[in-house]
Parts: C-alpha cells; structure tokens; sequence
C-alpha cells in the first residue's frame, strides 16, 4: 500500500493522505506493507515536487518548479528493488494520480509544462512490466463497494494461483 494512505508522512508536502477504510477495515483481512517509491528512494521530506516530464514509454520524474530536478534514476532503482521481491506480495493499492504510484490519469507535461497526455506512474509502471497479472488498484476504486470486492477477489486469485 502506498505508504501515504496509511498515515505515513512521507509525500512531498511532508503530509499524508490516510485512507479510513484502508487502515481501519483492510487490516482485518490482509497483511498491509507500507511502500512509498519517493521517500524510500531516499527524496527527503518534505520534497520539491516532481512531474512526468518527456516520452510516454520512459518518462522522466522532473522538478515542477526545477526542471534541473531530476529523481527518476533514484525512483526506478528503489522500484527494481521492490519488484524483485514480487513473490511478497499479492496486489497493491496506490495513490491516484502520484506521479510514481499513480495507476492512470497521471499527467505527462512537456518541458514547457503543459499536459500531453495521461499515463501511469514511475512504480507502476515498472510493476506492470515485471508481472503484469500483478493486482493493482488505487483508493478512488477501494472507495467504491464494487471496485474494492472486485479488487480483493483478483488479490485472492492471485495468492491461490502462486500456491
């Protein structure tokens, strides 16, 4: 679980983004580990904030403000890093629209810093290259009763599958 949802002040903005359901019900039914691609990449906190900056397949985490910014190398090695170890773990519940974490709708700027187009985050993507049956969600969908069952099936089907 994107560790920001469950309390953990590890955004940007040094503020979290706790989810009730997340860290009060899910608990019950399964083991929750806290990950957050940013901060435990080693980005401070708080942080400047960074945006997808350039090419759809391979874009760049740049600095909103200081495009001279550039976390990706940090991000994608602290992913890597986790996505080795998949055989931990049997989904993931993301923060929407994070520029690591976010499932889509995520925005790619150009250099100007405009909006060329909706993507998947720095994490995400690199999950999806790595195991792409992965079950992935983000707390827009657990906010929704069917997206969140849905969710929690595919989880199961999952962990049965890999025994």
């Amino acid at each position: 679980v994107s560790a920001c949802l469950l309390g953990h002040l590890v955004r940007y903005d040094g503020l979290d983004k706790r989810h009730d359901f997340i860290c009060n019900v899910l608990p019950r039914s399964v083991n929750l580990v806290p990950v957050c691609p940013e901060a435990d990449a080693g980005l401070s906190v708080p942080r400047p904030p960074v945006q997808l900056v350039g090419n759809l397949l391979h874009p760049r985490m740049l600095g909103v403000d200081d495009r001279a910014l550039d976390v990706t190398e940090a991000v994608e090695k602290y992913s890597l890093s986790v996505i080795s170890d998949l055989r931990s773990f049997s989904g993931f519940i993301l923060k929407a629209r994070s520029p690591s974490c976010g499932l889509h709708r995520v925005p790619l700027y150009d250099m100007a810093g405009n909006v060329v187009e909706y993507t998947s985050g720095t994490f995400v993507r690199l999950l999806r290259e790595a195991d792409p049956l992965m079950p992935l969600s983000d707390e827009s969908d657990i906010d929704n009763p069917e997206c969140r069952a849905e969710f929690l099936d595919r989880v199961a089907g999952y962990q049965q599958r890999r025994g």
